[in-house]
């Protein structure tokens, strides 16, 4: 297995096989040795999101993903400013470390979509409302701070559960979390005067094909999907 990424350069990192292909699979060697992975004894199994997010086994607890950061966002700068404050109720940023020694990594507790905590069965009207403003108020919370999101989605909504909050610090069950602030940038301006961006690529599709947005109303643009979908989880168990 060779790793096929630069000392410097930043993801994806991937090895190849013994074949010369890329395995996509495959835990990167950088990441595997890794001064911070290696310092903490995290053993990475899993390629949630392979080139950038690795996470370790289902079958073992305390949880963890590791995501690793691209220089050229804004996405360290952010994390530093919303991490700053994580005890406030109104944030929702998923607690976590970032490194120091070595290439910027992300660590962060393992966590499961939203889907997954009702799986097949119909929420409360407690539950669901309980979901609907955690969201907003996550969203609200970086709108204050002049943070646009810019790719909210029901892939980027993650809750906890009550096994997670004995292994990880900070974690409450059933609390909402915001992550991937890949695309996020903060501005000088607020909601409300804010000028109009060229938006980046998002998960979410702009409507009758804009290209340019407010970047605070694109976020309540794509929450708005995020709230319809969790209604729908709500009522059908998907």
């Amino acid at each position: 297995m060779t790793d096929i990424s630069l000392d410097d350069s930043g993801p994806p990192w991937y090895d190849k096989d013994e074949n010369g292909r890329i395995d996509v699979l495959a835990i990167p060697k950088r990441l595997r040795t890794h001064p911070e992975i290696q310092r903490r004894g995290i053993v990475l199994a899993e390629p949630p999101k392979p080139g950038s997010v690795y996470s370790t086994s289902t079958l073992h607890d305390p949880q963890y993903a590791v995501k690793i950061l691209r220089s050229e966002t804004e996405e360290r700068k952010i994390y530093e400013m919303l991490l700053v404050d994580i005890r406030n109720s109104h944030n929702h940023t998923l607690p976590a470390e970032l490194t120091e020694t070595g290439y910027p990594l992300l660590i962060m507790p393992r966590l499961w979509n939203y889907r997954t905590l009702h799986r097949g069965n119909e929420w409360s009207l407690y539950e669901t409302l309980g979901y609907l403003l955690q969201v907003v108020e996550g969203v609200e919370y970086l709108h204050r701070l002049h943070i646009a999101h810019l790719d909210l989605c029901t892939g980027n909504i993650l809750v906890s559960g009550p096994e997670d909050e004995p292994y990880h610090e900070g974690i409450v069950a059933y609390k909402i979390f915001i992550i991937d602030f890949d695309s996020a940038q903060r501005f000088k301006l607020g909601p409300g005067v804010q000028p109009a961006i060229q938006l980046p690529p998002s998960q979410t599709r702009p409507p009758n094909g804009l290209k340019h947005f407010d970047p605070y109303s694109w976020d309540v643009y794509c929450t708005g999907h995020v709230l319809n979908h969790i209604m729908l989880v709500s009522v059908h168990g998907l």
